[in-house]
């Protein structure tokens, strides 16, 4: 059920938490990331990968230390899915969508740092500052629209 999905995705946050206090030689790295993705199984046979339910699940394993490395494919694959999925539901002005933006123009970033100087990395800059536009350009706009409120 959904809700065993989101206790079991809750208990890889607290695991997550607890690598980030101890240290990646704790040992909780393998029990956060199979408990992401055991979350992620359960939420995509329930409702489908492109679900909304999923993206929680999906940012949850992106964040875990394992996965990143070597790792780069998967998560910016997990990361345009969110996107996707965000745009779909909450359209490509809402801030949940800056917000994966954001992350997008962040982990092309990451990439780009991990590249000799040449072709590919100016690509993963040039993809990072594509992101990181769209990130703020969504931004200004919640600003723009809070005025009425504050």
């Amino acid at each position: 059920s959904i809700e065993v999905a989101d206790a079991v995705e809750y208990l890889a946050q607290v695991t997550h938490l607890l690598v980030l206090e101890k240290g990646v030689e704790s040992g909780y790295i393998m029990e956060a990331e199979m408990l992401c993705k055991k979350s992620l199984r359960i939420k995509v046979k329930l409702h489908g990968a492109n679900h909304f339910v999923t993206v929680n699940s999906k940012i949850c394993l992106i964040n875990i230390p394992s996965m990143k490395g070597n790792h780069d494919d998967e998560r910016n694959f997990l990361m345009e899915q969110c996107l996707a999925i965000n745009i779909r539901r909450n359209g490509s002005n809402d801030r949940t969508t800056g917000i994966v933006n954001a992350g997008l123009a962040n982990l092309h970033k990451e990439i780009a740092s991990k590249l000799p100087a040449g072709n590919a990395k100016t690509e993963q800059i040039r993809i990072s500052d594509l992101y990181r536009k769209e990130a703020l350009r969504i931004n200004m706009l919640s600003l723009d629209s809070s005025k009425d409120y504050i």
